[in-house]
């Protein structure tokens, strides 16, 4: 067997396992213990956790001592279901369960018949209480109502106490600093995987600048974080992006700055001269939808910007 041909398998099993790895920081996890109406731990429990929105599922059982965990799900809307012979089946849905986080569902199965379901349904929000992180999640809706400068979703990063944005001229360039520590003691995550600069750290913004539009969400972590966080000392930024659903959705945007819209500046009435050209496009969309309804999806995700930001200056 050629060296080539030796290189490339290992090289794809070293990629096969460390896809997991890179992939526990762009998902969510949902566990808990399952017990009858005396409290007595269910052992062999069938578990089901489904993605409202996709309709993909992962099936787990508990343990013998009535637990369970659905590990690496993706962000979303999930709905869980119990089911033992000799209990009736319990539902439980719309739980959202945001990126990096936990969620404990713990259930109670009443005797009766599997055909019997007990539905639950309103309850309060749930919250993660597995972990002593300090920071917060910032959700589709605040991405979609709140301003953003320079469309960064980093701007967005600063509504976090103890978080500072810091915008930069050039568009691609916003960071943030946070816990008292400079811009290159940040980590960013997109995915899962390392989106910082290797040279810059994050002096100089993420190393690629994911759409706004295409940001489900993001968690922003700023101490008490763990150990799977590494390579940072100030704050650790996890976004996810959108994916598709069993429904089509997509939206378009557009922006334009001219200098039909812009006063002239001191230097140019100082000195009488011609307003200068000044042009600023930004436009763009996502779609996503359905392949093969509750088992295959797409997303695109498109956005241009053109900037032509010219400047007077004056020279004796």
């Amino acid at each position: 067997m050629s060296r080539l041909r030796i290189g490339l398998i290992v090289g794809t099993l070293l990629f096969a396992s460390a896809v997991p790895a890179l992939a526990q920081q762009g998902t969510a996890e949902i566990a808990g213990r399952v017990t009858d109406e005396q409290g007595a731990v269910l052992p062999g429990v069938a578990i089901v956790v489904t993605n409202e929105e996709t309709g993909i599922f992962r099936e787990v059982t508990t343990s013998e001592e009535g637990t369970y965990l659905a590990s690496q799900l993706v962000p979303g809307r999930y709905g869980v279901v119990a089911k033992l012979l000799g209990f009736r089946t319990m539902e439980r849905g719309g739980l959202i369960l945001p990126v990096g986080t936990t969620l404990t569902i713990n259930l109670t199965l009443a005797v009766g018949a599997v055909e019997e379901t007990i539905t639950v349904v309103g309850e309060s929000p749930l919250i993660d209480t597995t972990s002593a992180r300090v920071g917060g999640n910032i959700g589709a809706e605040e991405l979609a109502e709140t301003p953003a400068t320079h469309r960064n979703y980093f701007a967005i990063v600063s509504q976090l106490p103890g978080v500072v944005f810091t915008p930069s001229n050039q568009m691609g360039n916003d960071t943030i600093v946070a816990a008292g520590q400079t811009s290159q003691n940040n980590n960013v995550s997109v995915d899962g995987g390392y989106n910082a600069d290797d040279a810059l750290g994050t002096s100089a913004g993420a190393q690629v600048r994911t759409p706004l539009e295409a940001i489900q969400e993001f968690q922003v972590m700023t101490s008490m974080y763990d150990a799977e966080f590494g390579r940072a000392s100030g704050a650790i930024i996890n976004a996810v992006t959108k994916a598709g659903t069993n429904q089509f959705k997509g939206v378009v945007f557009g922006s334009f700055v001219s200098n039909r819209l812009t006063a002239k500046d001191f230097l140019v009435k100082q000195n009488n001269l011609e307003k200068p050209t000044t042009t600023q496009r930004d436009w763009g969309g996502v779609i996503g939808g359905p392949i093969v309804r509750n088992k295959a999806h797409f997303f695109f995700s498109l956005e241009r910007q053109v900037d032509n930001p010219n400047r007077t200056g004056i020279f004796p």
